[in-house]
């Protein structure tokens, strides 16, 4: 008697692919949620240097996006919109006010495990094409 039993080895693409959107899903959501609650306060003003902030993080966003059906392109679109950010940052503060905003480089891990995420893609199908 034979027994067949459906099991399957997820791959490092597959892996990297699943963490990259849930990443990219946190960091939009507690995005939003600090967007939220300082439009909430009373003395709630943008500065100009926010709107150009705000353009390049919808870059980044849309690298998200667009990496869960391309992920080479995604992370491509999200890793050029964080260094914009950070080129926008840059323009409208001092040297050290851009300095406090380092923790924006997390913007960047997502853009990251998606360009992971395809060049071990690429590589296991390439290897699978070998083989046959």
């Amino acid at each position: 008697m034979y027994v067949f039993t459906r099991s399957r080895r997820m791959e490092w693409a597959e892996v990297l692919h699943t963490a990259a959107a849930v990443a990219g899903g946190v960091l939009f959501a507690s995005w939003a949620g600090f967007v939220a609650a300082d439009a909430l306060r009373p003395d709630f003003r943008l500065a100009p240097a926010t709107y150009l902030q705000g353009a390049t993080l919808l870059a980044v966003f849309c690298g998200y996006a667009v990496g869960w059906a391309r992920p080479m392109l995604g992370g491509m679109i999200s890793l050029v919109g964080t260094a914009l950010f950070f080129a926008a940052s840059l323009y409208g503060s001092t040297a050290v006010q851009a300095v406090a905003e380092s923790p924006a480089l997390l913007f960047a891990v997502p853009g990251v495990m998606y360009l992971l995420s395809a060049h071990y893609g690429a590589a296991n199908k390439n290897e699978t094409t070998d083989m046959t």
